[in-house]
């Protein structure tokens, strides 16, 4: 038996669910539960951490690297950051 990471490799394809309709669903990767980050924390990531993953990032780039992946994770933690928690306490998506 093949699974989705050995037939496709460097994709997470998740699982796939038939519900009781038949119908087959794909459920995705799990995803973190929100926290609720300090202002100084936030902060912190906003000032000092995130443009100096973007510098390694640079570096990475310049030394033939492929960075696109890293960077969009770098630009969704930082809207992240920038919005804040909702009321709720779940960020916004």
């Amino acid at each position: 038996m093949v699974d989705g990471a050995t037939k496709y490799p460097g994709r997470d394809v998740g699982q796939t669910i038939v519900r009781q309709d038949g119908i087959m669903t794909q459920k995705g990767p799990a995803k973190a539960a929100p926290t609720n980050l300090r202002k100084e924390t936030r902060d912190w990531l906003i000032e000092k951490t995130i443009p100096t993953v973007r510098e390694i990032a640079r570096d990475l780039e310049n030394a033939g690297e492929d960075v696109r992946d890293l960077i969009e994770a770098i630009d969704e933690l930082e809207m992240i950051l920038r919005d804040g928690p909702r009321r709720n306490g779940f960020v916004r998506p």
